[in-house]
């Protein structure tokens, strides 16, 4: 397949990967989210916490992320980029929003953005997500720095 092909396929294909995390994790489907990766991926918050294998990651989710979470908190993935370093690997680059939806003016929803890199891979015909690392926030930082 050409590496133009390969290009066009991934961007389609990362827009459904985008689609599908955003909408399990507003659903709070822990398993649906965790369907998105491969059995050994992993998830490195940006506190430093990393979770390894799909059945960790739906475990911590289900037991202890979506149900401590806010009414009305949704996440949304905006602007991700996705570059292809082989046929078989993809990074993509982007940034990700908490909105408190409680919130009636649109412009005070965003209660956090931060910055998520993700390695697609696509291991015996099947794309999925290999791991995805958050950055610490920008305005996290004292000023100054």
């Amino acid at each position: 397949m050409a590496r133009e092909s390969i290009a066009s396929e991934m961007e389609a294909l990362s827009s459904e990967l985008v689609s599908a995390f955003d909408g399990a994790w507003n659903r709070r489907d822990a398993e649906a989210l965790a369907s998105l990766f491969h059995e050994d991926g992993d998830f490195c918050f940006y506190n430093g916490l990393k979770l390894r294998g799909r059945r960790l990651i739906q475990r911590v989710y289900g037991r202890s992320v979506f149900p401590n979470l806010p009414g009305g908190l949704m996440h949304r993935t905006r602007s991700m980029r996705v570059r292809m370093l082989s046929d078989r690997v993809a990074l993509g680059d982007g940034k990700v929003e908490l909105l408190d939806t409680t919130k009636a003016d649109e412009e005070n929803q965003v209660q956090l953005t931060i910055s998520a890199t993700i390695i697609l891979t696509n291991d015996d015909g099947r794309w999925g997500i290999s791991a995805v690392r958050l950055m610490v926030p920008v305005d996290a930082f004292p000023t100054g720095v």
